[in-house]
């Protein structure tokens, strides 16, 4: 393979066909032949880069990014909030405090398989001053809690807003089983990026330079600072409308225009724009 730097447009020739020789050994059409032959061009690091923002793979980047990031705020507030509870019941004041709201609605009593949140009056041990705290209590499977009753919590003395009535701390593992999930979840959605990615990189690696008339083109929330670009390819049979994404950089774009695209054309569904590899190269 050759050492030098080239466009992903402009491969070197290769005996008459498209491209620079591919020791992968998959197959790409020669568009004067039609005959398959081992060549593939070589990708630059910023059009391997700028893969991920294609259609294909883009939404489901955004879905694990979304999924990670939750997954992680949501470990980082049980984490800290059980390590709250911790300091409580280990330094805490305990307080006889009366029941002033159970839960939302304001329950007259509940049972506490869950968590409960109450609203809770109470003083600390030498003040005289009345306290109010609204949160929420651990979970005590058959016991039941009434509302304008009094119950022994432990206090944060120095931030009365935190309380519990529990004897022991929390695991912290019980508390992460939800985050852990949804970090799944978008570990999922990476590798199906990544898959999509795969497809994009083997179109820019293997299809052929084409003409195309756009259908459409919009604005997407999932692409602010490009277009979606519905368009068909010329020259083939399959007239089916491709949707692709277009940088704003690349200039105006309306319904009617004929651009350049790479394209397989047994698959003319999936596609990418010439011009975005360009300015990139």
């Amino acid at each position: 393979m050759p050492g030098t730097s080239q466009s992903v447009l402009k491969p070197t020739a290769n005996k008459g066909n498209v491209g620079v020789s591919n020791r992968s050994g998959e197959k790409t059409v020669n568009p004067e032949t039609q005959k398959t032959t081992d060549v593939a061009r070589v990708l630059t690091g910023a059009t391997k880069r700028r893969a991920w923002m294609e259609k294909p793979p883009r939404p489901w980047l955004i879905m694990a990014g979304i999924f990670v990031v939750v997954s992680v705020f949501m470990a980082s507030t049980r984490v800290a909030g059980v390590l709250r509870e911790r300091k409580v019941i280990e330094s805490g004041v305990t307080v006889s405090a009366k029941v002033t709201q159970l839960g939302i609605s304001s329950q007259h009593q509940a049972e506490r398989d869950e968590r409960v949140m109450v609203g809770l009056e109470f003083t600390l041990p030498g003040e005289t001053t009345l306290r109010n705290a609204r949160g929420f209590l651990p979970p005590k499977p058959g016991v039941v809690i009434y509302a304008r009753s009094n119950i022994d919590v432990k206090v944060d003395p120095t931030n009365p807003t935190f309380f519990t009535d529990s004897a022991t701390p929390p695991p912290v593992g019980a508390e992460l089983g939800l985050p852990v999930l949804l970090l799944s979840v978008g570990l999922i959605c990476i590798g199906l990026a990544a898959w999509r990615r795969a497809g994009v990189l083997r179109v820019l690696r293997y299809g052929q330079v084409r003409s195309a008339t756009v259908a459409s083109v919009r604005q997407t929330p999932v692409a602010p600072l490009s277009k979606q670009v519905a368009v068909s390819v010329d020259g083939i049979d399959d007239r089916r409308l491709a949707l692709m994404y277009v940088p704003n950089r690349n200039g105006s774009i309306k319904r009617g225009d004929s651009i350049s695209v790479l394209v397989i054309p047994t698959d003319p569904t999936r596609l990418v724009s010439v011009k975005t590899y360009d300015i990139l190269t």
